[in-house]
């Protein structure tokens, strides 16, 4: 009972507070409005004090006059080309051929030994790895190892001329036997240094190719080989 009639005092007592807000609010309403209307009423005269007044902007009614142009004379489009008309289809005539016509024999009476064209040139096996000739063939030889012979053309640099930065490129003579070995080597075109040129013909005992082809047979053949030294 006692906790009860603490909780309805408690709650009278807030209710009394509540409306007596609720009177100060409305007894100070009149007057807080007033205040605000007169400071919102002299801020906007102040604005439009301070502000030029604004002004009409002239407004011109011309417009622009449309001028008459006289059109481009008539262009004639010639007429497309006659048609062309298609050849006549040949005509192949009968000719009646007699059985007794034939081809003439081959004799070596009506063709002496002396008449005929000479004999291809035999080269020896000893000789054909001296000097370069051309040996007919189908498929040129192809390098296998290219990226060991850029890591033997490193070490092969001499370092006197690397260091300087001195570079070339010599063309070799390289004789591939059949089975795509280098068996032989010659300078076709110098770098301009002895020393570049030497170095390129110790690179060639390590290169690897596959063997030419004349008529899908692997043929011993020479080539001509770049190989460049640079110092990037």
């Amino acid at each position: 009972m006692i906790r009860a009639r603490k909780l309805a005092r408690l709650e009278k007592k807030s209710r009394e507070q509540f409306e007596t807000a609720q009177r100060r609010f409305q007894r100070g309403y009149p007057v807080t409005m007033a205040l605000c209307m007169t400071i919102a009423t002299a801020i906007h005269c102040g604005v439009f004090a301070v502000n030029p007044r604004l002004r009409l902007a002239h407004f011109d009614t011309a417009r622009d006059e449309f001028h008459a142009m006289s059109l481009p004379p008539d262009v004639r489009i010639p007429p497309p080309p006659a048609t062309i008309a298609r050849p006549a289809r040949p005509r192949v005539s009968e000719t009646s051929v007699a059985r007794e016509v034939t081809i003439s024999p081959t004799t070596f009476e009506a063709n002496p030994a002396q008449h005929l064209a000479p004999p291809p040139s035999v080269v020896r096996r000893d000789e054909r790895e001296t000097e370069p000739f051309y040996v007919p063939h189908d498929v040129e030889p192809r390098l296998l190892n290219g990226t060991e012979i850029a890591t033997a053309l490193r070490h092969a640099y001499p370092q006197a001329l690397c260091d300087a930065g001195i570079h070339g490129t010599v063309v070799l003579w390289i004789f591939v036997d059949e089975r795509g070995g280098p068996t032989a080597c010659r300078v076709h075109t110098s770098s301009g240094y002895p020393m570049l040129d030497a170095a390129a013909r110790k690179v060639v005992n390590h290169m690897k190719f596959t063997p030419a082809l004349h008529m899908d047979r692997p043929v011993a053949v020479w080539i001509a080989q770049p190989v460049e030294f640079t110092t990037l």
